[in-house]
């Protein structure tokens, strides 16, 4: 939730240009790590997906 506040707070309060320009960044960031963690999970899923439960791969 975080990354959320950080959003809004650079689209809705009135702060100098670098201090939004800072929290945008900050937010692209965060924004990035959130993408890139939900692709490793969903690559760890699929993965799971394809093994049983003693660890053997189910056939296809």
């Amino acid at each position: 939730q975080g990354w959320l506040h950080t959003f809004h707070r650079t689209r809705y309060l009135k702060r100098d240009g670098a201090e939004n320009m800072h929290l945008a960044s900050k937010f692209a960031i965060q924004y990035d790590i959130l993408n890139r963690l939900d692709e490793a999970s969903s690559d760890c899923h699929s993965h799971l997906l394809q093994v049983n439960a003693f660890g053997e791969p189910k056939a296809p």
